[in-house]
């Protein structure tokens, strides 16, 4: 399943990102806490879920901003994640990285997820860790360990390449990590987070998804220029490696 986030499209309405979807022809959209489906906006998320089903776009998941460890109301999100029939959340790991945060605060991230998680399942909603630099989700040892400390069957987390490590180091991510991977985002970046077209990352993302192998959504994160034609180059690239 090949869809978009709608942070990728932050300056536009719902109802044009929507429109990029069907013309991008992709299955679905991970719709963003930011600015689209703002948290305990039940009636805008309710009207998201419409737009989406009258468009025969799948709602994969709700991109949250929620960051464990800052006392957010967890249920101004979930609220938001129901009232758009979505079954997935993405969250943060914090705020912090793996080698500089204490161990009373890792615990206290722990507790807290597990808190969080148990809420989500009343509503048979997955929580899914962004994979990301500078939170406890920055090595795959942290997030595997994040994951197995939290203890619950509906935690798990999200994959992207780290533009900052060797590529080995990420297929050594993707093994460990694999058992808990839900969702990739994609997009083509190197060092300094510099922006470039996906088709000149193809090979390195046909590694990628080889080394995945898992059946699961793949969302355009990030595009060059923010330009909608390059999203649809990079669109059309993921679908000549998936398909």
């Amino acid at each position: 399943m090949i869809g978009i986030t709608s942070i990728t499209f932050r300056n536009k309405s719902v109802e044009r990102v929507v429109e990029f979807a069907k013309r991008a022809n992709v299955d679905c959209i991970e719709w963003g806490s930011d600015f689209h489906v703002l948290p305990s906006d039940t009636v805008a998320a309710e009207n998201v879920a419409k737009l989406c089903e009258s468009s025969g776009i799948k709602i994969c998941s709700y991109g949250t901003y929620y960051v464990l460890g800052k006392n957010m109301n967890f249920d101004d999100y979930l609220d938001s994640c129901v009232a758009m029939r979505c079954h997935r959340m993405r969250i943060w790991a914090g705020s912090k990285s793996s080698s500089t945060i204490s161990e009373q605060e890792r615990i206290s991230l722990v507790e807290e997820c597990q808190k969080i998680s148990d809420r989500a399942a009343e509503h048979s909603i997955e929580l899914c860790f962004e994979y990301h630099r500078n939170t406890l989700t920055d090595t795959k040892e942290s997030a595997a360990d994040l994951i197995t400390s939290v203890d619950r069957d509906n935690v798990f987390t999200y994959w992207q390449p780290n533009p900052e490590i060797e590529e080995n180091e990420k297929y050594e991510e993707i093994e460990m990590l694999r058992p808990y991977i839900k969702t990739i985002h994609f997009f083509n970046w190197k060092g300094k987070n510099t922006r470039f077209l996906m088709s000149e990352g193809k090979n390195r993302w046909k590694e990628y998804i080889k080394h995945i192998d898992l059946d699961v959504p793949y969302l355009l994160e990030f595009t060059l220029d923010d330009d909608d034609e390059n999203a649809i180059s990079d669109i059309n690239t993921m679908k000549d490696l998936l398909m």
